[in-house]
C-alpha cells in the first residue's frame, strides 16, 4: 500500500476508532450515569457489526433469542453433592462415610438441585445485562428510537447504582461452561476492553474510494462540532440511501441517479438520444453531496467529485456539470459545487476565485481544491464550523455506507 494510502487508512482509523493507551486501567464502571469512554463505533460495532456464530448474526438482529437465553441460564437448576445433617434422597455414601470420620457431627452427602450458575457467573451476567442495557439506551436513542425500550427486557442488577467490573465479568465469562457465556457475554466485551478488536473493522482496498471517504471525513470534521465529542458513528451499515447526518445537515454518500433522469436533465436533448442510440454509458454516482437545513450565505447544497492519483481538477468538471443539472430542480438556492483532487494542479488563489464569484451575485460557487484545503474553501464560502450558527447541539456523526463487497468489503 502506497504511503499517502497509509497515511488516509490511520486517518480514517484514528477519526472512527479513536486508540486505546495501552497504559491503561481497569475497575469498577458507576453506573448512575457515567459512561465508559470508548470510540466512537464502538456501540454501532457492539450492536450490528460484529457478528457471533453462536447467535448466527449482530446482536441487534438477535435482541429477543440474547434476552431469552440470559433469561434461561438464570432459571436453569443442576444436580450437585451438598452436605446436609439428615439422609434425604440419594446418598453418596463413599463420600458420607469418609466426611463422617474426619467430621464430629453427622454429615451426609446427598445429590440435591441447585442454579446452574455459580455465584461468579450470576454475577457476570447481571452485570453484563445492566451494562448491556445501558449501552443499548445509548445506542438505539441515537439511531432508533423507537427500540430504546429493549433494554428493560434484559436481566439486570437490582441495585442500578451498584458497580460493574467489566474486566471481572470478562475473565468470569470466558472461563464458564456455558456457551452463551463464553460466546456472547464474553466476545461482546471484548469490543470494549481489547482495542485489536476494533481494527476489524473493514476499510477499501480501492485507493479511489479510500480517497471518497478522507475527502468526507474532512468535510464532516468541518462542519461538524468539535468531532472528538462525537458520542456514535454507524458504519458500512447497508442502506440503499446512503444518508448521512452531521449536526443538522443531511446528505449523501455516492447519491445514485437513474440514466434516464441524468440524461434528460444532464444533457441537450439531442446528446442525449445519441447516447442511447449508441447505448453509451454515463455517470451516475456523485461522490457526496450535502443539505443544509436552511440557507447559509445562500448556500443550500454541496456537491463534490472526489478525484484521487494524478488526475486533475478539469476531469470533475463534466461529472459536476452534469450532477448540477440533473438535481436543479431539487435544489432551490446557491449550491458549492465542488472537485477535490489528490494533488495541487490549479493556480488559482482559492479565496480570490470564491470570493470573486460571491460578489458576482446569488448563482452557484464552483471550486477546485486538494482534501488538504477543505476547510479553506468552506471559510472562503462562509461555511465553516464558526458560521454555522443554526448547527445543533448534537456532536453524533451519523452515516450509512451500502456495503458494496466488491469495494468497502465486508464486516467480519
Amino acid at each position: 500500500m502506497a504511503s499517502s494510502e497509509a497515511a488516509w487508512e490511520r486517518e480514517l482509523r484514528d477519526w472512527l476508532l479513536g486508540r486505546l493507551s495501552r497504559h491503561r486501567s481497569t475497575g469498577g464502571i458507576a453506573l448512575q450515569g457515567d459512561e465508559l469512554r470508548h470510540p466512537p463505533i464502538a456501540r454501532w460495532w457492539l450492536f450490528e457489526g460484529k457478528q457471533f456464530p453462536y447467535l448466527g448474526g449482530a446482536l441487534a438482529a438477535n435482541w429477543e433469542r440474547v434476552i431469552g437465553q440470559a433469561r434461561a441460564l438464570l432459571d436453569t437448576y443442576n444436580a450437585t453433592w451438598r452436605e446436609e445433617s439428615r439422609p434425604n434422597g440419594e446418598i453418596d455414601w463413599g463420600q458420607t462415610l469418609t466426611r463422617q470420620i474426619t467430621s464430629p457431627g453427622r454429615t451426609f452427602i446427598t445429590r440435591a438441585s441447585q442454579a446452574g450458575l455459580t455465584a461468579e457467573e450470576r454475577a457476570a451476567l447481571l452485570g453484563w445485562g445492566t451494562w448491556l442495557a445501558g449501552e443499548w439506551r445509548l445506542h438505539a436513542g441515537t439511531f432508533s428510537p423507537d427500540t430504546v425500550g429493549g433494554a428493560d427486557a434484559l436481566p439486570r442488577l437490582q441495585e442500578l447504582t451498584q458497580s460493574v467490573n467489566l474486566q471481572r465479568c470478562a475473565h468470569v465469562a470466558r472461563r464458564s461452561r456455558w456457551p452463551f457465556l463464553r460466546l456472547v457475554v464474553a466476545e461482546s466485551l471484548r469490543v470494549y476492553l481489547e482495542p485489536q478488536e476494533l481494527d476489524q473493522l473493514p476499510l477499501p482496498q480501492d485507493r479511489a474510494t479510500l480517497f471518497e471517504l478522507v475527502c468526507l471525513k474532512r468535510i464532516a470534521c468541518a462542519l461538524a462540532d468539535d468531532p472528538p465529542a462525537m458520542t456514535g458513528v454507524q458504519w458500512l451499515t447497508p442502506d440503499a440511501s446512503n444518508r448521512i447526518r452531521v449536526g443538522s445537515v443531511t446528505g449523501q454518500y455516492q447519491k445514485t441517479f437513474g440514466k434516464n433522469e441524468v440524461l434528460e436533465r444532464g444533457y441537450p436533448a439531442d446528446l442525449a438520444e445519441a447516447i442511447r442510440l449508441f447505448g453509451l454509458s454515463v455517470h451516475e454516482r456523485a461522490d457526496l453531496t450535502f443539505s443544509l437545513p436552511e440557507p447559509c450565505n445562500g448556500f443550500t447544497c454541496i456537491l463534490v467529485e472526489a478525484k484521487s492519483g494524478d488526475e486533475p481538477p478539469s476531469a470533475a468538471v463534466e461529472q459536476l456539470r452534469v450532477y448540477r443539472e440533473t438535481i436543479r430542480p431539487s435544489v432551490a438556492g446557491r449550491m458549492l459545487i465542488w472537485g477535490i483532487t489528490e494533488k495541487r494542479n490549479t493556480v488559482a488563489t482559492i479565496e480570490q476565485a470564491i470570493s470573486k464569484q460571491l460578489r458576482n451575485g446569488n448563482g452557484d460557487v464552483w471550486a477546485f481544491s486538494t482534501a488538504d484545503e477543505v476547510e479553506l474553501v468552506l471559510k472562503a464560502c462562509g461555511l465553516s464550523r464558526a458560521e454555522l450558527a443554526w448547527t445543533d447541539g448534537s456532536t453524533a456523526l451519523t452515516s450509512s455506507y451500502q456495503a458494496r463487497r466488491s469495494v468497502l468489503g465486508s464486516v467480519p
